[in-house]
């Protein structure tokens, strides 16, 4: 078998679907009170426990943003029906587990009863998401992936991996990536107008998973990352190309 340049295939399409299952995160295991999210794209410092005036001031904050409502929280304890219905009514929709009680969630500024919120005792942080933690370590690093560019021209910014001149240097490829939206967010929708809005192409979407294949210019994924409904971008694998001898 041989890899190709990233085409839209029945194959590309299961494989897309698989493997933008993954969540950016992996859980430290230990104390529930003290998990630790371990991003795969960014590190972050190990999280303190918030106060309840803290995390009340943080979710006021995002729900004053028209641009910004999803966070990560964190539980100390595994969430029941009766917490996910009370968080619910104070405003906060759990989305994605990240694992050891650790879940994206939006905010509902116009329904957002901090009071009500803090009264959560479980509730141990509510921080806003860092768009690193929604980039592929590759794509974060401005590395490209060569197996996943469908074209090659334009200027990059940053590094263009590996290359043959000074000329291929400046180029800014548009590579084939997975975009895989908040649990909330339409992928048919949102995501297709997020894509849109970074010069971006929308080859596949993948209801069943909520996942976009897009063609990008590597310049603008991480600012793709950043976008409020979206919830993971990474490359997209190569198609193969089954060889009878």
């Amino acid at each position: 078998m041989r890899p190709t340049p990233h085409h839209q295939t029945r194959r590309s399409t299961r494989r897309a679907a698989l493997f933008a299952l993954a969540s950016g995160a992996a859980i430290a295991l230990g104390s529930p009170a003290f998990a630790q999210v371990l991003w795969k794209g960014a590190p972050e410092a190990r999280p303190t426990m918030m106060t309840r005036g803290e995390m009340q001031n943080a979710a006021a904050l995002v729900a004053a943003r028209n641009d910004q409502r999803r966070v990560v929280v964190q539980f100390n304890a595994p969430i029941t029906d009766v917490v996910r219905s009370s968080l619910e009514r104070a405003g906060v929709t759990l989305l994605s587990p990240l694992g050891s009680n650790a879940f994206f969630a939006s905010i509902d500024g116009d329904r957002l009863d901090g009071a009500a919120l803090t009264r959560e005792a479980s509730l141990t942080s509510l921080r806003p998401i860092d768009a690193a933690w929604k980039t592929h370590p590759m794509l974060r690093r401005d590395e490209v992936p060569e197996w996943a560019v469908v074209d090659a021209g334009g200027r990059l910014p940053g590094e263009a991996g590996h290359i043959e001149d000074a000329e291929q240097a400046k180029r800014d490829p548009v590579i084939a990536v997975y975009v895989m939206m908040h649990a909330d967010a339409s992928a048919r929708t949102e995501g297709v107008a997020a894509v849109g809005r970074h010069g971006g192409e929308v080859r596949t979407a993948l209801r069943s998973v909520n996942v976009l294949v897009a063609h990008v210019p590597m310049s603008a994924v991480r600012a793709l990352a950043a976008e409020d409904a979206v919830q993971w971008v990474e490359p997209a694998l190569p198609h193969f190309d089954e060889l009878n001898n």
